[in-house]
Order: C-alpha cells, then structure tokens, then sequence
C-alpha cells in the first residue's frame, strides 16, 4: 500500500512539474501561494526581520518564476526550492551579522 501511494505521489509531482512548466500562469501563481508561506516563514525563523524576510521570499518566488518560465524546473523542486531559499536568506543572515 506504501509503494502505491509513493508512485502516486511521484506521478502527481512530475505531473505538476510538466504543467508549470508549461506556461500557465495561473498554476504558477497558485503553486506560489501555496509555497510563499513556507519561505517566508523559513526566511523569518532565520533573518528574525520581517522586511527582510519578504524580501527574501521575493527573490525566491522570482527564481522560481524564472525556471518555470524556462522550463527548467525538476522534480525535486523541494530540493530546487530549498536551494534558491538557502542561498537568498544566508546572503541576508550575513548582512544582518556585518
């Protein structure tokens, strides 16, 4: 029962991936409303400022929006996303830290 719902699980994500991928802007909103909580939530626990938490989710949702734009988007989006986010907010943590 586990493995079926595995293998639906990953269905349904690569099904996801191919439709944002394919341009539809409102799938891609909608899956950035979904996400845009989640970073800037991650971005608040890290930068403990809520401007520069949004403006981290920003650059993050901005990225995404670039990949899907060109397709780029994979399957471990998860792993995509944490990267972008990881990357944006470290770069605020230093400049809170200077």
């Amino acid at each position: 029962m586990q493995d079926q719902n595995n293998a639906g699980t990953q269905r349904d994500k690569r099904e996801m991936i191919a439709l944002l991928n394919s341009g539809d802007k409102r799938e891609l909103r909608a899956f950035m409303q979904l996400y845009s909580k989640q970073i800037y939530g991650r971005a608040l626990d890290i930068t403990h400022d809520a401007a520069a938490a949004k403006d981290a989710t920003r650059r993050v949702l901005a990225e995404v929006a670039a990949l899907a734009s060109r397709s780029e988007l994979k399957e471990n989006i998860d792993a995509q996303l944490m990267a972008v986010s990881y990357t944006h907010l470290r770069a605020h943590e230093t400049v809170l830290d200077l």
